[in-house]
């Protein structure tokens, strides 16, 4: 708070940017087409942050209900955090041409691989399932604030960052209480192909945004 109070410069509401994302329009996005999109972008964001919270918080308490040793799970875990470095050093290189659709894509799709390579409960194939998960949602830590800038464009940018951002922190709140009553009630197998099944929606989902840029 004392920071924003004595750093960030004060706004008249003449300049005010308006926070109705069905009333700005960039490109040839018109504003019935402008809202789907919106609202479709909003539901991939917060089925992955539903997703990504679950593991996050669970990760050590389902790889022990598949019946990995404990020192092993720590392990797998541990590799998590270097695989989503890797990832987002790879966005950043080698994928600087690739629109953040696509980039979006193929981070769902690693996501999706690893949840599914965690299933068969094979410590030798956890460590790569784990890594494989890792550079995916390290991927979409970028794309998630590359993507609005992209379909929809600078104008309103912020404003529009701050109503997706709700729904997911919501699911981020939601997403481990969830998953925990499932670890209790059921087992890891189960949370496993729920998480499998919600990360596949958002991959379906993500085929429906489109190539292109707002000025397209």
């Amino acid at each position: 708070m004392p920071i924003y109070l004595s750093l960030v410069p004060s706004i008249q509401p003449a300049q005010a940017v308006v926070a109705d994302t069905t009333k700005i329009t960039t490109g040839n996005i018109r504003p019935p087409t402008f809202r789907h999109l919106f609202l479709l972008l909003a539901f991939l964001l917060t089925l992955q942050s539903l997703v990504t919270s679950s593991i996050s918080v669970h990760l050590l308490d389902m790889l022990k209900q598949l019946g990995i040793a404990t020192a092993t799970a720590l392990a797998i875990g541990m590799v998590m955090g270097p695989a989503q470095v890797a990832g987002r050093i790879v966005e950043f290189t080698w994928g600087q041409g690739l629109h953040p659709t696509r980039a979006t894509r193929i981070g769902i799709l690693l996501c999706l691989a690893g949840i599914a390579l965690l299933i068969p409960a094979q410590p030798w194939l956890a460590f790569g399932a784990i890594a494989l998960y890792g550079a995916g949602n390290g991927i979409l830590t970028i794309t998630r604030g590359t993507l609005p800038l992209v379909l929809f464009g600078s104008v309103g940018y912020g404003a529009r960052m701050g109503l997706l951002a709700r729904p997911m922190l919501i699911a981020q709140a939601a997403g481990p209480i969830i998953a925990a009553a499932i670890l209790d009630t059921s087992s890891g197998h189960t949370l496993l192909l729920l998480l499998a099944g919600i990360v596949l929606v958002a991959l379906l989902s993500s085929w429906l945004l489109p190539v292109r840029t707002a000025d397209a």
